[in-house]
């Protein structure tokens, strides 16, 4: 009964304070909201029990909008959570007042009570929580009295592996509950048949992830990412590890679940559990549940992780109620006055009332329009549309909730996904529209395309197929640049992986007129996604990684491209710097068109020769094919009897573009200064390889070529 009216009060104040409708300006929740809808998977890890649960839910309850009933469910959820937190204490404590303190200082704490508001995972997470510890403490009560049964802990394994199927975290509490059934009656793992049976009911919750692999796998991710990247998590792993915070997830998030009087009361109950010979096993089990929950907490790192730590409240709030035992020792007639105001202590809590709505009041509808928008655009049918997560989700959730253009296939610029980008390149090269929303960045979704704005669909972006600039150039063995691509004022560097890249670079660039002369320079994360995602480190052996720059100096002819840092030498260089050209040089106004060839490597397109003293002679140079050595040009100046005058030896553009860096479809030009002791009647000039002096020959058997000097330039100083 007092359960029942925990929950009646609870999910009165959570429906007051929970969320109208979409919540597609949050993330998570307009993500889980879309999916539900459309019966699809949501952000790692799939959370499939949630997901076919609240698709029941949305479709059988006929009140409000989807949206709307799923943030309701999640209401429900929350006070089912009180409900079991009181039947939990109850058990520990056998008294209701101080069993109603712990289901109050659990459902009133800000941090709980915020994720009762919109549609999130996390209540439902602590139902499951509270079920399992609540069922297990039922178990080790039952073997104490002398029952024989293991019918609390059969179906307390079946409710775990429940929770498997819906959020991963309940594997911290693994080792707590490990520990507790070995308190309570070590002969269970002595029982291999009972164990058998435990093992085969907790597997039937995560049987569920076939859902999630069927739905992934029928819109082509490969297997390998829907078990390691979606179900897994593996796209998360990025963030363990992480400096360890101890007044944020001891003490000041704590703080604000509870309030400083919670905490202390909370300490001071689990205290007393522990204090009591028979207490002490559940004590050790709230203790270690907490203690691995917050573990995790304090490594791993992510915008919000007080939500991680409900599970940890929850053992505390559930320690609350161990008070009652030192209250039994009160005098009879004071007993009563402390049991009450040991429940009426987190009534104080009841301020939350008026902050909780601030928590998803940020969301002012600004996806959902723009999503609304996007869908009254006249887009040709079965066109796909690449979105940033908000407006993605919230597209998704109108073609499934609302029904407006389902022939749309949205793709979510996900910030690690390679199958969305490999998916994008797929529809393009099928010849299929797409379009991207402004606002999105272009970093790799733009790798497989070229883009037009088409102001008259709202600034949509149209992308079609463009092929890169092949460029291979090693930055070391485990990483290549393999192509580029300039479209105006924006650079998009084509990455592969040809192993394990061994940290997280930056990608530094500088940029250069035609004569050599430095422009700019323009430093980066690769991507410019470095939370969640496409860190170097990261990058898989052989695959592609687009990486977008802009704005790139109109002027800019040459590109150097640096990786710096690196895990343990940050402000170092990885690897080898490497230049390459992205706008050839033009030579449609050449004077003197030569096309003379070096060693089948390298052509002499042309040259102008123009001054008196000095003499400035401008060579235009084309690779046949990448030459893959370094030489020096050589230019010589001979007077009329044929003695050396002056010469300028030195590689093209003082070695700022080495001829091991040049490619097929490259265009040079190169200024050379010469100053003559004597007046010069015929200028030579080859190449030769650098470590050698080995001239490359000519097809007629010379190695130069020789440049007339006319005679009103010979003057000399």
């Amino acid at each position: 009964m007092v359960a029942a009216l925990l929950f009646a009060f609870s999910l009165a104040l959570y429906t007051r304070t929970m969320a109208p409708g979409m919540l597609m300006d949050l993330g998570d929740p307009g993500d889980l909201q879309a999916a539900v809808a459309g019966l699809g998977v949501p952000h790692p890890t799939g959370y499939p029990l949630f997901v076919l649960m609240g698709w029941l839910w949305v479709h059988l309850l006929p009140l409000g909008t989807m949206a709307y009933r799923l943030n309701l469910l999640v209401a429900v959820f929350g006070a089912l959570a009180v409900a079991l937190v009181y039947l939990l204490a109850l058990r520990l404590a056998r008294s209701h007042l101080p069993a109603v303190a712990s289901a109050l200082f659990f459902g009133l704490g800000y941090t709980f009570w915020t994720q009762t508001s919109v549609s999130e995972v996390y209540t439902l997470n602590a139902v499951f929580v509270a079920a399992v510890l609540w069922l297990l403490v039922r178990w080790g009560q039952e073997q104490t009295a002398g029952e024989a049964s293991h019918g609390s802990l059969s179906v307390a394994a079946f409710v775990y592996g429940l929770g498997l199927a819906h959020h991963r975290t309940v594997v911290l509490l693994l080792p707590a509950l490990a520990v507790y059934v070995w308190l309570v009656d070590r002969c269970v793992y002595a029982n291999r048949r009972l164990l058998a049976r435990l093992l085969v009911v907790a597997l039937i919750g995560p049987a569920l992830y076939a859902f999630t692999f069927w739905r992934l796998l029928a819109q082509g991710v490969p297997a390998s990412e829907v078990v390691w990247g979606t179900i897994l998590g593996g796209s998360f792993v990025g963030s363990l590890g992480q400096t360890p915070d101890w007044q944020n997830i001891l003490w000041t998030l704590p703080q604000t679940q509870f309030g400083a009087l919670g905490v202390v009361v909370a300490v001071l109950g689990l205290l007393t559990l522990l204090a009591r010979p028979a207490t002490r096993a559940q004590g050790v089990l709230l203790l270690l549940a907490y203690a691995g929950v917050s573990a995790f907490c304090l490594i791993y790192r992510i915008p919000e992780i007080d939500p991680f730590l409900i599970p940890a409240f929850l053992c505390l709030a559930a320690a609350v109620a161990g008070l009652a035992f030192w209250l039994a020792r009160l005098p009879a007639r004071l007993r009563p006055a402390g049991e009450l105001a040991l429940a009426a202590a987190p009534l104080l809590l009841l301020g939350n009332i008026a902050l909780v709505p601030g928590y998803w009041s940020d969301d002012k509808g600004v996806s959902e329009a723009r999503a609304r928008d996007v869908l009254s655009r006249p887009l040709e049918t079965g066109a796909a549309i690449e979105a940033d997560w908000n407006t993605g989700t919230a597209l998704r959730y109108l073609q499934a909730a609302e029904g407006l253009r389902p022939d749309l296939e949205v793709l979510l610029v996900r910030l690690n996904s390679q199958t969305e980008y490999d998916r994008l390149g797929r529809i393009l090269s099928a010849g299929r529209p797409v379009y991207l929303l402004p606002g999105v960045e272009l970093s790799r979704v733009a790798a497989p395309a070229r883009w037009e704005r088409l102001d008259t669909l709202g600034g949509m972006i149209r992308l079609t197929t463009a092929p890169f600039t092949p460029s291979e150039h090693l930055v070391d063995a485990t990483l290549a640049l393999q192509g580029f691509r300039l479209d105006g004022d924006t650079l998009t560097l084509l990455w592969q992986a040809r192993g394990q890249v061994p940290g997280d670079y930056a990608v530094a660039l500088d940029y250069f007129d035609i004569a050599g002369g430095l422009l700019a320079q323009d430093d980066k994360d690769p991507t410019q996604e470095p939370l969640y995602g496409f860190r170097s480190s990261r990058w898989a052996p052989g695959q592609t990684v687009a990486d977008l720059f802009r704005p790139v100096p109109t002027d800019t002819v040459y590109v150097r491209a640096s990786l710096l840092g690196g895990t343990g030498h940050q402000g170092e260089r990885f690897g080898q710097a490497i230049v390459f050209q992205v706008r050839p040089a033009d030579l449609s106004g050449v004077g003197n068109l030569r096309s003379v060839s070096f060693g089948e490597e390298i052509v002499l397109a042309g040259y102008e020769l123009t001054g008196t003293s000095p003499l400035m002679l401008t060579l235009y140079w084309q690779p046949l094919r990448a030459p893959g050595r370094d030489y020096t040009v050589f230019v010589h100046a001979l007077d009329a009897n044929g003695e050396l005058v002056g010469q300028a030896d030195r590689p093209p553009l003082d070695n700022l573009y080495p001829t091991s860096a040049w490619r097929p479809g490259d265009a040079i030009r190169d200024v050379y200064t010469i100053t003559a002791q004597r007046p010069v009647k015929e200028i030579r000039l080859g190449l030769y390889e650098r470590s050698t002096l080995q001239r490359l020959p000519r097809a007629d058997g010379t190695d130069f070529v020789a440049v007339p000097v006319a005679a009103s330039q010979r003057s000399a100083p």
